[in-house]
């Protein structure tokens, strides 16, 4: 459960939770839009922000039972996704003990980067492939069965149907080279899932700026399969019966699931442009051409008064903050 009602698909920033230390044990607070099973798994990994929190990169991840939670699964009602039940959970303060902790305090966005988001990105993107596969041979044994007695042609004998059904095979094979390369790259860094990395240690996730464009490229080729194979098969693929209308809804589903194809657009176009670290995952550096920009539009009382504004957050700030030690 790593998602946030507060920053969307932006699932690496829980703002709606946090943890406490408490007499030995932990107590957890979240609040979750999307969880997988949420009202029907014994337990749940869930991410929230760490004990003496010091930063949005200061993330833990705990084990809750399903005793710990709420949900409501009944709320479920979703396009497509028949075989999921992805609704909201809330962890309310509850208190558990101190090995329900995964990995040390503090790790949770080493193991985002290391163990959740590999996986989740390498797993969901062969769905896709799948997906995109199965509506291939849904469309292939439609157009070579349905005949048009007036010509003598069947579907599959038009030359645009051909062009279709070629082009989509072509793009869902090279997407899932591309996935296939991305998981060896994966294997081979970590000894085909042997290597034991230390605290803070990356492998998989030396290869996340490429399991981002995996994911990407998967969910745009089978909602663009997807649609071809409904235009192959015409008005019958609209029938329940044909199976076709479900992958439609399902293959939808890879575009906007988190991180979003366009979320991954931009990381990847800005990380090769500007650099990793310009991504700022957790929003602690500022755009100081933009800041700059923006000031040059105020008046001499504007920038005035945006100075008095400034100081007083951090006079405010300072306050806060503990005692530098000499």
């Amino acid at each position: 459960s790593y998602s946030d009602p507060e920053t969307g698909s932006h699932f690496w920033y829980p703002i709606s939770s946090g943890a406490e230390r408490v007499n030995g044990k932990f107590k957890v607070n979240k609040k979750a839009s999307w969880t997988t099973s949420a009202g029907f798994a014994d337990f749940y990994v869930v991410q929230t922000t760490s004990p003496d929190f010091k930063g949005y990169d200061d993330l833990s991840v705990f084990v809750i039972d399903s005793s710990d939670i709420e949900s409501r699964p009944s709320t479920w009602d979703a396009l497509g996704l028949r075989g999921n039940q992805s609704g909201p959970l809330e962890v309310p303060g509850a208190e558990i003990s101190s090995d329900q902790i995964v990995g040390p305090v503090g790790d949770g966005a080493t193991s985002n980067d290391e163990s959740v988001d590999p996986w989740f990105l390498i797993g969901s993107s062969s769905v896709w492939n799948g997906l995109a596969l199965g509506t291939i041979d849904i469309a292939k044994r439609h157009t070579t069965r349905k005949k048009h007695v007036d010509v003598g042609l069947r579907v599959a004998d038009y030359p645009t149907i051909q062009d279709y059904v070629g082009e989509a095979l072509m793009d869902t094979n090279a997407s899932r080279l591309f996935v296939l390369s991305v998981a060896q790259a994966m294997d081979t860094e970590t000894n085909n899932n042997t290597r034991k990395l230390e605290p803070g240690e990356l492998a998989r996730g030396n290869y996340l700026h490429w399991a981002w464009q995996i994911k990407f490229i998967a969910a745009k080729n089978t909602a663009h399969v997807v649609d071809k194979m409904l235009h192959s098969c015409g008005g019958s693929a609209y029938k329940r019966d044909m199976e076709l209308e479900r992958y439609l809804r399902d293959a939808k589903a890879g575009w906007v699931m988190g991180p979003t194809n366009e979320v991954l657009r931009q990381f990847v176009g800005r990380a090769v442009l500007l650099g990793f670290e310009s991504l700022d995952y957790w929003n602690q550096t500022y755009n100081r051409r933009a800041v700059e920009n923006e000031i040059k539009k105020l008046d001499s009382a504007g920038k005035r008064e945006l100075a008095d504004q400034l100081m007083t957050q951090a006079d405010e700030q300072e306050s806060n903050e503990p005692a530098k030690t000499k």
